[in-house]
């Protein structure tokens, strides 16, 4: 597993315990008192105001070369209510991300969503063509996975 902490928060501190005794962590049972190691990522960030923005990227794989992914966030990312990620890999695809804050508000500064639902993410091939996409709208919490053409954005191929 391959995990990042793309969007970490300031002062973060981040730990990894697997079989640890003291402290007592890295632990799954799995019977009666038996346990086996299981890795343990602990993130640690002093909060100063109602809120913080902390994005992390969990990615399963096999062999010994881990994924290679840049990453690319607008400023507002740490400090605004409109969140922009976009995430690059090797053969020049693209998952492009955005939400607003306690996904309480749409998604509409257009760059490049505009759309009323409060999380949408979007992914793209080499080429740029859309290829997969997921909406959450409303704040009753529905969630909507459309195809390609089918996203309810004013400019989908921005």
């Amino acid at each position: 597993m391959f995990l990042q902490l793309v969007v970490p928060p300031a002062k973060t501190d981040m730990k990894t315990y697997e079989g640890s005794r003291e402290p007592l962590r890295g632990w799954v049972g799995l019977h009666g008192f038996d346990a086996v190691l299981a890795p343990l990522v602990e993130f640690r960030y002093p909060v100063e105001k109602s809120s913080v923005t902390s994005v992390a990227l969990l990615v399963p794989f096999l062999g010994g070369a881990k994924p290679h992914y840049t990453v690319k966030s607008y400023f507002e990312t740490s400090g605004g209510v409109i969140h922009h990620l976009e995430l690059g890999r090797a053969d020049g695809s693209t998952d492009t991300m955005a939400w607003t804050e306690h996904l309480a508000l749409a998604v509409d500064d257009g760059r490049p969503f505009n759309t009323e639902a409060t999380f949408v993410w979007q992914q793209r091939d080499h080429s740029g063509r859309t290829v997969k996409q997921f909406l959450l709208t409303g704040h009753d919490g529905a969630r909507e996975q459309q195809e390609p053409g089918g996203l309810a954005l004013l400019n989908p191929d921005a």
